[in-house]
């Protein structure tokens, strides 16, 4: 009777050591993926800032070069008439921008205002209501007042003040002149109109 106990005793233990043992092995394994899994998760967010250096490094020296570039600036004469109508008045300025489309318009900008030399605009009056430039052709839409129509003269010196001052460009090889958004024959009413105005050679 005294063995019988003693054999269930000993496998009773022995059966409580193997449990004991199966629920550490599983717990070092649970713990073993875990601390695996987590190093993926701190790795992945690292990785993923990486391509993110050299663009933001790149960024400023990109920014500088523009910079530099448009610091340069562009010397444009401004071609306006005098006060009879009589002779071209040209004055130098120089322009910064930062591309051809940029200083198309600034120049038109300038080209629009009187100078203190005597220089006369005959376009301040005028109205652009677009500048497109493709394949080397610049398209200019405007609009002409009342108040802005001049006489034959006048005309001609205003047609003539917009090629000279446009046409010094290397990228322009010919202009467009639109009437609120039509091809007209004579801005005017005296000077022809071609369409567009070619670049003479």
């Amino acid at each position: 009777m005294n063995t019988a106990n003693r054999s269930f005793r000993v496998l009773l233990a022995t059966t409580f050591l193997v449990a004991t043992l199966a629920a550490c092995g599983g717990q070092g394994t649970g713990k073993s993926e875990l601390g695996s899994s987590g190093s993926e998760s701190t790795v992945d967010p690292i990785t993923s800032s990486v391509p993110a250096t050299p663009i933001a490094s790149k960024a400023p020296e990109a920014t500088d070069e523009a910079k530099e570039l448009e610091e340069q600036g562009t010397e444009v004469i401004i071609y306006r008439t005098d006060e009879e109508l009589l002779n071209m008045v040209e004055q130098k300025i120089n322009i910064v921008s930062k591309d051809e489309v940029e200083l198309i318009n600034k120049t038109i900008a300038e080209f629009q205002k009187d100078n203190e030399e005597g220089g006369v605009s005959l376009w301040k009056g005028i109205h652009f209501l677009s500048v497109d430039l493709k394949d080397n052709v610049l398209t200019l839409d405007i609009h002409i007042p009342d108040e802005a129509r001049l006489g034959a003269p006048g005309e001609l010196q205003l047609v003539e003040s917009l090629k000279k001052t446009l046409f010094q460009f290397s990228f322009i090889e010919g202009i467009n002149l639109l009437v609120v958004g039509e091809p007209v024959e004579s801005l005017m009413g005296h000077v022809d109109i071609e369409h567009p105005i070619l670049k003479s050679e």
